[in-house]
């Protein structure tokens, strides 16, 4: 997941939140959301990262 394709979710999200008349979710709640999952790409990005560098390493044995 981009950055671009999280901020499509995080966008739809909040029109279906901003949408409900019964909506209880506060913009600290908001908030918590975005923080969660920009952890959450920065934990994918660095496991990416150490994925890509192991790949470049990797040689067959002859």
């Amino acid at each position: 997941v981009n950055k671009d394709e999280l901020l499509q979710m995080v966008r739809f999200g909040a029109e279906m939140v901003f949408s409900s008349k019964d909506s209880t979710i506060t913009d600290e709640d908001i908030d918590r959301i975005i923080a969660k999952g920009e952890e959450a790409t920065a934990e994918l990005d660095a496991k990416m990262k150490k994925f890509t560098e192991d790949a470049i390493k990797f040689k067959m044995d002859d």
